[in-house]
């Protein structure tokens, strides 16, 4: 009784938290379309300060770089990875094909739908839900 408990305490929260933003969660994965270092680095800063925006926007969270990874002749680097908020796939696409990098054809992304929010900070999940009354 107590796992079945358990679990529909779980998938409550998760549902609530997902229906609180009303959005899909997608992890952006980048690849490198091109190795012109110059052209990468005159673009950078823009990037930059848009993925900036969007993370204080609410809509890019959890951005990871790879920190091993430098310039070779084989592969401009780091590589990047970040999860999107939208409504859909198809609104994802559009405030990523924004981004100077895919209007300069620099990198392309692909897009993996990552499902329900599970597991949050507790402060967060209280905030959540003290939002509520």
């Amino acid at each position: 009784m107590k796992k079945v408990l358990l679990a529909c305490l779980i998938l409550i929260f998760c549902v609530s938290a997902n229906a609180q933003e009303n959005q899909e969660t997608f992890a952006v994965v980048w690849q490198w379309t091109t190795g012109d270092r110059d052209k990468v680095n005159t673009n950078l800063a823009t990037q930059a300060t848009h993925l900036l925006d969007l993370w204080r926007e609410g809509i890019v969270e959890n951005v990871y770089l790879n920190t091993e990874a430098k310039f070779t002749d084989d592969e401009p680097m780091p590589n990047v990875v970040f999860f999107i908020k939208a409504k859909n796939k198809k609104d994802a696409k559009k405030t990523l094909n924004k981004m100077v990098f895919v209007k300069e054809s620099i990198a392309q992304y692909e897009l993996y739908p990552v499902g329900s929010l599970w597991l949050i900070k507790h402060e967060d999940f209280q905030k959540l839900h003290m939002d509520d009354q």
